[in-house]
């Protein structure tokens, strides 16, 4: 076996043992959760992200994750859980719209007393562009289905995909693309794109 295919080999094995421990965190993280993880159907979902710092697991609607809601209810629903391969920890992790876990409990708790220039400034400090800004005061506090390419509506802030992707990326909102439609996605709050909703 020439250096390239060794190479390849250990990437491949490392990916999935990252991917193993971070789904078997995940999934642990939920099943423990009050009211989410009792009687949970939690699959291993089709697609994970990995990249060199995180894995990214998506529970996309697709039956992969079965949860109870706070009223009871067992229910399909997206979910995502982000997980620091470096320091083997979860990040991020969110049902639907209830965020279990979060990046920013700094930010959330700061912003639950904040006045609108306080609000602000969290939201330029996290590198959120005026646009941007706009778009979370108006969507940030639901869950909408949207277009990346929608035609101009007068009065709507409309962002591009680049934009969408980059408030997901900085896990402000959930995205999650539309396999059947490449052009349309579905936005899932968070508490924090609610509450900057909500204060800005």
């Amino acid at each position: 076996m020439n250096s390239i295919n060794l190479a390849l080999l250990l990437t491949l094995l490392t990916s999935n043992a990252y991917s193993s421990n971070a789904f078997d965190t995940c999934k642990q993280a939920i099943l423990s959760s009050k009211p989410y993880g009792i009687n949970a159907v939690i699959e291993k979902p089709k697609k994970i992200k990995e990249s060199t710092n995180e894995t990214i697991i998506d529970w996309a609607g697709t039956g992969e994750l079965i949860i109870y809601t706070e009223n009871g209810e067992r229910t399909l629903s997206v979910g995502r859980c982000i997980y620091d391969k470096e320091y083997s920890k979860i990040t991020f992790l969110s049902i639907y719209t209830k965020v279990l876990i979060s990046k920013y409990p700094v930010e959330v708790k700061k912003l639950k007393s904040a006045q609108r220039e306080q609000a602000y400034l969290v939201a330029k400090k996290l590198g959120l562009t005026k646009e941007e800004i706009k778009w979370i005061k108006r969507n940030g506090n639901k869950s909408l289905n949207g277009f990346y390419n929608p035609n101009n509506v007068i009065g709507l802030v409309q962002l591009n995909k680049q934009s969408l992707e980059k408030l997901d990326k900085l896990q402000i909102i959930n995205l999650y693309p539309n396999n059947n439609d490449k052009n349309q996605y579905l936005s899932v709050r968070t508490d924090l794109s609610s509450l900057l909703s909500e204060k800005l």
